[in-house]
């Protein structure tokens, strides 16, 4: 596994897509923090009490980074890209005539992913938090109730790469994997969405969207949910992110090539 590891990290340091995504993470998420205090400064009387009382602090503005970077959405992309690239381009044999197993692969890539997932989720983070701090001024009122809400936040960005590993496992080309990671979570939020619009008369206190990843994050991206919340979405996050990694093994190991 050690040998694979190395491998798959040498092949790692050489792409520049990932490179390229994170520079549109923090692209993105510098829009995001301009476009805030543009508003902000429409409004001469507008100081940075009026802004915390308004809920723009740093500490309200970074667990809502995720979700306003669009970090799921360029996980897919990055992913599809990179991990279907072996299928692709039929060099998936040459790793398997090295004497690597099909577990040792999937596996191999698997932490390449994570390891890229982490480095794009704490650059997001920090960045917006160095930003909405500058802008906005730093709190330190509900330290440990962001803390946790990150900590969640990154397993529900687990479940997101599981998912787009899953798609990418199960068709193996870049093309189908890349429409699926993107149509895929936005068809199901929309149809759960509907679902709550029906079901709103029969019990309006709950959401069957927030069952859905999409809707955890949304949760977990406001330092007034609740700690219920908290732990519900976090055990979700982590019982999809399994769901879906274990499909995508399946499917590694029944794949033909």
């Amino acid at each position: 596994m050690k040998n694979m590891l190395k491998f798959e990290f040498a092949k790692w340091k050489k792409q520049k897509s990932f490179y390229i995504f994170l520079g549109v993470l923090l692209a993105m998420t510098l829009i995001s923090v301009l476009t805030i205090k543009a508003v902000m400064w429409m409004d001469d009387m507008m100081d940075l009490e009026m802004m915390a009382m308004m809920g723009y602090t740093s500490e309200s503005m970074t667990v809502a980074a995720a979700a306003n970077s669009s970090i799921t959405m360029i996980l897919g992309l990055y992913v599809a890209m990179t991990a279907c690239q072996d299928y692709g381009q039929q060099t998936i044999k040459n790793v398997y005539a090295r004497g690597y197993s099909r577990t040792k692969v999937y596996f191999g890539k698997m932490l390449i992913a994570l390891f890229s997932m982490t480095i794009m989720y704490v650059a997001v983070v920090l960045f917006n938090w160095l930003l909405s701090g500058a802008f906005f001024g730093f709190t330190w009122d509900h330290v440990g109730k962001t803390i946790v809400l990150l900590l969640g936040q990154y397993v529900i960005c687990l479940a997101f790469l599981g998912l787009y590993f899953m798609f990418c496992h199960l068709f193996r080309k870049t093309g189908p994997a890349l429409v699926l990671s993107l149509v895929a979570p936005m068809v199901l939020e929309i149809v759960f969405v509907f679902i709550d619009i029906f079901t709103m008369e029969l019990n309006p206190d709950f959401a069957i969207s927030a069952l859905w990843l999409s809707g955890m994050l949304s949760r977990l991206s406001s330092l007034t949910v609740g700690n219920g919340w908290i732990v519900g979405c976090t055990i979700g996050g982590l019982a999809y992110a399994l769901l879906f990694f274990g499909l995508g093994y399946l499917f590694s190991c029944r794949a033909e090539l």
